[in-house]
Protein backbone atom coordinates (compact mmCIF):
# COMPACT_ATOMS: atom_id res chain seq x y z
CA UNK A 1 0.00 0.00 0.00
CA UNK A 2 1.31 3.43 -0.91
CA UNK A 3 2.17 5.76 1.96
CA UNK A 4 1.15 8.94 0.17
CA UNK A 5 -0.40 10.27 -3.04
CA UNK A 6 -0.07 13.58 -4.84
CA UNK A 7 -3.22 15.62 -5.41
CA UNK A 8 -2.91 18.95 -7.13
CA UNK A 9 -5.04 21.93 -6.02
CA UNK A 10 -6.17 21.98 -9.66
CA UNK A 11 -8.34 19.03 -8.74
CA UNK A 12 -10.80 21.64 -7.47
CA UNK A 13 -10.12 24.40 -9.98
CA UNK A 14 -9.32 22.68 -13.27
CA UNK A 15 -11.73 21.65 -16.02
CA UNK A 16 -11.80 18.03 -14.86
CA UNK A 17 -12.48 19.10 -11.29
CA UNK A 18 -15.35 21.32 -12.39
CA UNK A 19 -16.81 18.49 -14.46
CA UNK A 20 -16.62 16.18 -11.43
CA UNK A 21 -18.26 18.82 -9.23
CA UNK A 22 -21.16 19.06 -11.65
CA UNK A 23 -21.76 15.35 -11.14
CA UNK A 24 -22.32 15.86 -7.42
CA UNK A 25 -20.70 15.29 -4.05
CA UNK A 26 -20.61 11.50 -4.37
CA UNK A 27 -18.63 11.78 -7.59
CA UNK A 28 -16.16 14.14 -5.90
CA UNK A 29 -15.76 11.74 -2.97
CA UNK A 30 -15.19 8.74 -5.22
CA UNK A 31 -12.73 10.64 -7.42
CA UNK A 32 -10.64 11.52 -4.35
CA UNK A 33 -10.90 7.92 -3.19
CA UNK A 34 -9.62 6.57 -6.52
CA UNK A 35 -6.65 8.94 -6.36
CA UNK A 36 -5.78 7.92 -2.78
CA UNK A 37 -7.19 4.40 -2.49
CA UNK A 38 -5.13 1.95 -0.42
CA UNK A 39 -5.40 -0.42 -3.39
CA UNK A 40 -4.05 2.11 -5.88
CA UNK A 41 -0.58 2.39 -7.33
CA UNK A 42 1.47 5.17 -8.87
CA UNK A 43 0.32 4.44 -12.42
CA UNK A 44 -3.40 4.70 -11.63
CA UNK A 45 -4.25 1.29 -13.12
CA UNK A 46 -5.22 -1.20 -10.46
CA UNK A 47 -7.67 -3.78 -9.18
CA UNK A 48 -10.48 -2.31 -7.10
CA UNK A 49 -13.92 -3.94 -6.83
CA UNK A 50 -16.92 -1.66 -6.50
CA UNK A 51 -17.61 -3.33 -3.16
CA UNK A 52 -14.33 -1.88 -1.85
CA UNK A 53 -15.26 1.57 -3.13
CA UNK A 54 -18.60 1.36 -1.39
CA UNK A 55 -17.23 0.08 1.92
CA UNK A 56 -14.26 2.43 2.19
CA UNK A 57 -16.11 5.60 1.15
CA UNK A 58 -19.30 4.88 3.08
CA UNK A 59 -21.38 5.12 -0.09
CA UNK A 60 -24.12 2.62 -0.75
CA UNK A 61 -23.47 0.04 -3.46
CA UNK A 62 -25.83 1.83 -5.82
CA UNK A 63 -24.35 5.21 -4.86
CA UNK A 64 -20.80 4.06 -5.53
CA UNK A 65 -21.78 2.50 -8.85
CA UNK A 66 -23.67 5.61 -9.94
CA UNK A 67 -20.75 7.85 -8.97
CA UNK A 68 -18.32 5.58 -10.80
CA UNK A 69 -20.44 5.70 -13.94
CA UNK A 70 -20.53 9.48 -13.81
CA UNK A 71 -16.71 9.57 -13.59
CA UNK A 72 -16.47 7.24 -16.58
CA UNK A 73 -18.84 9.49 -18.53
CA UNK A 74 -16.59 12.54 -18.15
CA UNK A 75 -13.42 10.59 -18.94
CA UNK A 76 -11.87 10.74 -15.47
CA UNK A 77 -11.49 6.98 -15.37
CA UNK A 78 -12.38 3.69 -17.03
CA UNK A 79 -13.70 0.62 -15.26
CA UNK A 80 -13.98 -2.98 -16.42
CA UNK A 81 -16.56 -4.99 -14.52
CA UNK A 82 -15.18 -8.34 -15.73
CA UNK A 83 -11.68 -7.84 -14.31
CA UNK A 84 -12.70 -5.24 -11.67
CA UNK A 85 -9.83 -3.04 -12.78
CA UNK A 86 -10.02 0.75 -12.72
CA UNK A 87 -7.86 3.09 -14.76
CA UNK A 88 -7.66 6.70 -13.60
CA UNK A 89 -6.46 7.95 -16.95
CA UNK A 90 -4.36 11.01 -15.96
CA UNK A 91 -3.22 9.70 -12.58
CA UNK A 92 0.20 8.43 -13.73
CA UNK A 93 1.10 11.88 -15.05
CA UNK A 94 0.56 13.44 -11.61
CA UNK A 95 1.93 10.59 -9.48
CA UNK A 96 4.99 9.77 -11.63
CA UNK A 97 5.59 12.86 -13.76
CA UNK A 98 5.33 14.05 -17.33
CA UNK A 99 8.39 12.08 -18.47
CA UNK A 100 11.10 9.83 -17.08
CA UNK A 101 14.64 9.20 -18.31
CA UNK A 102 15.88 5.68 -18.97
CA UNK A 103 18.21 5.96 -15.97
CA UNK A 104 15.43 6.97 -13.61
CA UNK A 105 14.67 4.15 -11.19
CA UNK A 106 11.00 5.03 -11.40
CA UNK A 107 10.97 3.88 -15.02
CA UNK A 108 11.72 0.35 -13.92
CA UNK A 109 9.19 0.69 -11.11
CA UNK A 110 6.49 1.70 -13.58
CA UNK A 111 7.26 -1.32 -15.79
CA UNK A 112 7.25 -3.70 -12.83
CA UNK A 113 3.94 -2.32 -11.55
CA UNK A 114 2.50 -2.66 -15.04
CA UNK A 115 3.77 -6.24 -15.40
CA UNK A 116 2.21 -7.29 -12.08
CA UNK A 117 -1.30 -6.14 -13.01
CA UNK A 118 -4.05 -8.69 -13.57
CA UNK A 119 -5.19 -9.10 -17.16
CA UNK A 120 -7.49 -6.28 -18.17
CA UNK A 121 -8.53 -4.38 -21.32
CA UNK A 122 -6.54 -1.23 -20.39
CA UNK A 123 -3.04 -2.74 -20.62
CA UNK A 124 -2.49 -1.83 -24.26
CA UNK A 125 -4.14 1.64 -24.04
CA UNK A 126 -1.97 2.45 -21.00
CA UNK A 127 1.21 1.48 -22.83
CA UNK A 128 0.22 3.51 -25.89
CA UNK A 129 -0.37 6.56 -23.69
CA UNK A 130 2.63 6.34 -21.36
CA UNK A 131 5.09 3.87 -22.90
CA UNK A 132 7.40 6.45 -24.47
CA UNK A 133 7.08 9.00 -21.67
CA UNK A 134 8.04 6.44 -19.01
CA UNK A 135 10.61 4.53 -21.11
CA UNK A 136 8.62 1.32 -20.80
CA UNK A 137 10.22 -1.65 -22.51
CA UNK A 138 7.37 -4.05 -23.14
CA UNK A 139 3.64 -3.87 -23.72
CA UNK A 140 1.12 -6.46 -22.65
CA UNK A 141 -1.83 -7.53 -24.73
CA UNK A 142 -5.25 -8.59 -23.54
CA UNK A 143 -7.56 -11.12 -25.07
CA UNK A 144 -10.72 -11.84 -23.19
CA UNK A 145 -14.16 -10.55 -22.32
CA UNK A 146 -14.47 -7.01 -21.04
CA UNK A 147 -17.50 -5.24 -19.72
CA UNK A 148 -17.11 -1.51 -19.27
CA UNK A 149 -19.56 0.54 -17.26
CA UNK A 150 -19.84 3.35 -19.76
CA UNK A 151 -21.25 1.44 -22.73
CA UNK A 152 -24.34 0.09 -21.02
CA UNK A 153 -25.08 3.32 -19.22
CA UNK A 154 -24.56 5.35 -22.37
CA UNK A 155 -27.07 3.25 -24.29
CA UNK A 156 -29.58 3.59 -21.48
CA UNK A 157 -29.09 7.34 -21.42
CA UNK A 158 -29.40 7.56 -25.21
CA UNK A 159 -32.67 5.64 -25.08
CA UNK A 160 -33.90 7.83 -22.25
CA UNK A 161 -32.94 10.92 -24.25
CA UNK A 162 -34.81 9.62 -27.29
CA UNK A 163 -37.91 8.98 -25.20
CA UNK A 164 -37.66 12.46 -23.67
CA UNK A 165 -37.27 14.03 -27.12
CA UNK A 166 -40.31 12.15 -28.38
CA UNK A 167 -42.30 13.28 -25.36
CA UNK A 168 -41.35 16.94 -25.80
CA UNK A 169 -42.36 16.83 -29.47
CA UNK A 170 -45.76 15.41 -28.59
CA UNK A 171 -48.64 17.29 -30.18
CA UNK A 172 -46.46 19.51 -32.35
CA UNK A 173 -47.40 17.78 -35.60
CA UNK A 174 -51.08 18.33 -34.78
CA UNK A 175 -50.36 21.99 -34.05
CA UNK A 176 -48.50 22.43 -37.33
CA UNK A 177 -51.23 20.67 -39.28
CA UNK A 178 -53.90 22.85 -37.64
CA UNK A 179 -52.12 26.09 -38.52
CA UNK A 180 -53.77 27.66 -41.60
CA UNK A 181 -51.95 27.68 -44.91
CA UNK A 182 -50.46 31.11 -45.16
CA UNK A 183 -47.36 32.81 -46.51
CA UNK A 184 -46.22 33.45 -42.93
CA UNK A 185 -46.33 29.76 -42.05
CA UNK A 186 -42.64 28.94 -41.78
CA UNK A 187 -39.69 28.38 -39.43
CA UNK A 188 -40.94 24.93 -38.51
CA UNK A 189 -37.70 23.97 -36.74
CA UNK A 190 -37.71 27.16 -34.65
CA UNK A 191 -41.36 26.57 -33.78
CA UNK A 192 -40.56 23.03 -32.70
CA UNK A 193 -37.67 24.27 -30.55
CA UNK A 194 -39.98 26.80 -28.88
CA UNK A 195 -42.63 24.11 -28.43
CA UNK A 196 -40.13 21.89 -26.62
CA UNK A 197 -38.63 24.72 -24.59
CA UNK A 198 -42.06 25.72 -23.26
CA UNK A 199 -43.04 22.06 -22.74
CA UNK A 200 -46.26 22.57 -24.67
CA UNK A 201 -46.66 18.82 -25.14
CA UNK A 202 -48.38 18.83 -21.76
CA UNK A 203 -51.12 21.15 -23.07
CA UNK A 204 -51.04 20.21 -26.74
CA UNK A 205 -54.80 19.60 -27.05
CA UNK A 206 -55.62 23.01 -25.58
CA UNK A 207 -53.13 24.78 -27.86
CA UNK A 208 -54.48 23.08 -30.98
CA UNK A 209 -58.05 23.88 -29.92
CA UNK A 210 -57.04 27.51 -29.45
CA UNK A 211 -55.60 27.62 -32.98
CA UNK A 212 -58.80 26.11 -34.37
CA UNK A 213 -60.83 28.78 -32.55
CA UNK A 214 -58.62 31.58 -33.87
CA UNK A 215 -59.04 30.24 -37.40
CA UNK A 216 -62.78 30.91 -37.10
CA UNK A 217 -62.35 34.38 -35.64
CA UNK A 218 -63.07 37.68 -37.40
CA UNK A 219 -59.49 38.82 -36.86
CA UNK A 220 -57.96 35.90 -38.74
CA UNK A 221 -60.62 35.69 -41.44
CA UNK A 222 -60.85 39.30 -42.55
CA UNK A 223 -59.00 40.59 -45.60
CA UNK A 224 -58.16 37.10 -46.74
CA UNK A 225 -56.25 36.21 -43.59
CA UNK A 226 -54.03 39.28 -43.72
CA UNK A 227 -53.81 39.40 -39.93
CA UNK A 228 -52.89 35.77 -39.32
CA UNK A 229 -49.53 35.89 -37.51
CA UNK A 230 -46.55 33.62 -38.08
CA UNK A 231 -46.80 30.50 -35.90
CA UNK A 232 -43.48 31.41 -34.25
CA UNK A 233 -44.94 34.77 -33.21
CA UNK A 234 -48.01 32.99 -31.87
CA UNK A 235 -45.82 30.72 -29.74
CA UNK A 236 -43.45 33.43 -28.55
CA UNK A 237 -46.30 35.72 -27.51
CA UNK A 238 -48.11 32.79 -25.86
CA UNK A 239 -51.30 33.69 -27.69
CA UNK A 240 -52.65 30.27 -26.80
CA UNK A 241 -53.15 31.56 -23.25
CA UNK A 242 -55.73 34.05 -24.54
CA UNK A 243 -59.26 33.08 -25.37
CA UNK A 244 -59.93 33.41 -29.09
CA UNK A 245 -62.35 36.23 -30.13
CA UNK A 246 -65.90 35.37 -31.25
CA UNK A 247 -66.46 33.56 -34.50
CA UNK A 248 -66.84 35.69 -37.60
CA UNK A 249 -70.27 35.92 -39.19
CA UNK A 250 -70.23 33.80 -42.35
CA UNK A 251 -72.02 36.61 -44.23
CA UNK A 252 -69.36 39.20 -43.53
CA UNK A 253 -66.57 37.58 -45.48
CA UNK A 254 -67.00 36.17 -48.94
CA UNK A 255 -63.93 35.33 -50.95
CA UNK A 256 -61.78 37.01 -48.32
CA UNK A 257 -63.45 40.42 -48.83
CA UNK A 258 -65.96 42.39 -46.81
CA UNK A 259 -69.59 41.82 -47.90
CA UNK A 260 -73.10 41.47 -46.46
CA UNK A 261 -73.43 45.13 -45.54
CA UNK A 262 -76.82 45.25 -47.34
CA UNK A 263 -78.15 42.82 -44.78
CA UNK A 264 -77.27 44.98 -41.77
CA UNK A 265 -80.03 47.19 -40.31
CA UNK A 266 -78.16 50.43 -39.69
CA UNK A 267 -81.33 52.14 -38.34
CA UNK A 268 -81.52 49.84 -35.38
CA UNK A 269 -81.29 51.83 -32.13
CA UNK A 270 -82.11 55.21 -33.78
CA UNK A 271 -85.30 57.09 -32.88
CA UNK A 272 -87.50 58.88 -35.44
CA UNK A 273 -86.06 62.24 -34.42
CA UNK A 274 -82.53 60.95 -35.13
CA UNK A 275 -81.55 60.49 -31.51
CA UNK A 276 -79.97 57.22 -30.26
CA UNK A 277 -81.78 54.97 -27.88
Amino acid sequence: MREYARISPRFWMGQTGRSIREKGANAQLLALYLLTSPHSNMIGLYWCPVAYMSHETGLSSDGALKALRSLVEIGFCEYDEASEVVWVVEMAKYQVGERLSEKDKQAKGVQNTYDDLPKNPYLQPFFERYGDAFCMSQARTFEGPSRGLGSKETEQEKEKAREKEKELCGGFDAFWEAWPKHHRKGDRDKCLAKWKADKLHANADEVVANVEAWKLSTQWKKDGGQFIPAPLVYLRQQTYLNEAPPKASPDLFVGGKHSGFDKIDYSEGIEEDGSFV
